[in-house]
């Protein structure tokens, strides 16, 4: 809730304190890496959406958002690579990839 109201620090104070309590919990990285990204922080985004794939990895979400910041940060090769598993994964991601 807090991230839909602009406070985004705040976000990722819930998002640190759900991780504390389930620290394989993959939605939990894959929201803070996209509220990282808005906050202008590709690094820290990147590497929170990597634990998001590598604690649910048969996740088509975390590929999909995954590649969408590879691909804003310059890493083509990847974010293709990306895509296409999470087009494996959920056939419903090509229509929205194309």
């Amino acid at each position: 809730q807090q991230a839909w109201d602009g406070q985004l620090d705040k976000a990722i104070e819930a998002f640190d304190a759900a991780i504390r309590i389930a620290p394989d919990l993959s939605a939990a990285y894959l929201n803070r890496g996209l509220i990282h990204d808005q906050q202008g922080n590709g690094e820290a985004a990147i590497a929170d959406l990597n634990l998001a794939v590598r604690f649910s990895p048969q996740a088509a979400r975390a590929y999909y958002n995954r590649s969408m910041l590879l691909r804003k940060y310059g890493e083509l090769k990847r974010a293709q690579a990306d895509e296409q598993r999470a087009i494996k994964l959920d056939a419903r991601y090509e229509a929205i990839l194309q």
